[in-house]
């Protein structure tokens, strides 16, 4: 896997504002991470917010601020990340 989403945990409870951080062996800016939320509908949305970057050693962290005010309807929501044509395994939320 190049991708991995660390935190929140496969059926977390969010709470806001949440930070999303996806674990990667990719090296990009920041800016060409994407974070997406999927309804239980099938509906897929891009999560915006203000992103950072760290390294450890040759391992990356990419972390998205989700806000209270790009907080979306309660239910549940799967949470993957992209980078290019890259993407995560989505996990499991719910926001109350």
């Amino acid at each position: 896997k190049n991708l991995v989403i660390i935190s929140p945990s496969d059926n977390d409870i969010l709470r806001f504002p949440a930070n999303l951080t996806v674990e990667a062996n990719l090296n990009v800016p920041e800016t060409e991470i994407k974070f997406w939320r999927r309804s239980s509908s099938g509906k897929e949305a891009n999560i915006t917010g203000p992103l950072t970057k760290r390294q450890l050693g040759q391992i990356y962290y990419y972390t998205l601020n989700w806000s209270e005010a790009e907080k979306p309807n309660s239910g549940s929501y799967q949470i993957f990340a992209q980078i290019g044509e890259t993407k995560s395994s989505a996990i499991t939320v719910k926001i109350q």
